[in-house]
């Protein structure tokens, strides 16, 4: 092979690489800029996203952690950009799970899941709790969404960001037809720009909106294989679950008090 050949070669695949580079750098988000944002590992390896709400405190989605019978194979991976790397652990001594039926929703519905550190987070730029919001996200608000697309295929390196947009369960519905019923305590997400990839939206991962964490992503899968809508849970009507488990025990024994 001549000179010449093994040049255009060699500037042929810097190009590639180079442009592969810039693309992934181009939604690369730090974890600075999503502090809550936790990395949830069962057996070595990384399966859902969660938010940090509290000293000791995840949420995240139910169908993450519903089938766990050993906690010690659980393990939270905080303050990180990257994937499996980096950051510091946190033992895991209990999982709880949405277990409520109400007159809005069944508990099959609403896809919430705690769980619970044994050592509190020492909290630093990359690292931060992010309190519950009471409100539902709100229909045509636009919000940037992070994640790792972790997927059992393939998954990104380094934590990236989308901006998306909220639609109407209406619009929603009619996408998934009746593949998926969406109910009120469901929202849908769709990419803002043809740039940007909802799907990245790991289950379990915080949307937040003014700091405050108010949905959990529920459904990604059919956002990778089909593009449709991410679907995420809505977390404001919920909050008496999280307040119950966070307060613990003084306030379940308050709850126990009235209802006897």
């Amino acid at each position: 092979m001549d000179f010449v050949k093994i040049f255009f070669i060699f500037s042929y695949l810097c190009y590639t690489l180079t442009a592969g580079h810039n693309e992934v750098e181009k939604y690369t988000a730090g974890i600075e800029n999503f502090p809550s944002q936790v990395i949830v590992e069962i057996d070595r390896k990384p399966v859902c996203g969660g938010a940090i709400i509290g000293d000791n405190w995840i949420l995240t989605a139910k169908s993450c952690i519903q089938n766990v019978t050993d906690v010690s194979k659980v393990k939270i991976r905080a303050g990180t950009s990257e994937l499996g790397i980096g950051g510091a652990f946190h033992y895991v001594s209990k999982v709880v799970v949405y277990n409520f039926t109400s007159s809005f929703f069944t508990k099959d519905d609403a896809d919430i899941g705690l769980i619970k550190v044994k050592s509190p987070f020492l909290y630093s730029s990359g690292v931060q709790w992010s309190a519950p919001a009471v409100d539902y996200l709100e229909e045509g608000s636009n919000i940037v969404i992070a994640g790792w697309g972790i997927r059992k295929s393939s998954s990104q390196r380094f934590l990236q960001q989308a901006k998306v947009k909220v639609i109407s369960r209406d619009e929603c519905q009619e996408k998934f037809e009746d593949k998926l019923n969406i109910t009120t305590i469901m929202s849908c997400l769709v990419p803002l720009t043809s740039d940007d990839n909802a799907c990245i939206g790991d289950v379990g991962s915080p949307v937040s909106v003014s700091g405050l964490t108010s949905a959990i992503v529920s459904n990604n899968q059919y956002c990778w294989d089909n593009q449709y809508p991410l679907v995420v849970t809505n977390i404001g009507n919920i909050g008496f679950f999280i307040a119950i488990n966070l307060s613990e025990p003084f306030l379940r024994n308050e709850f126990s008090n009235i209802l006897n």
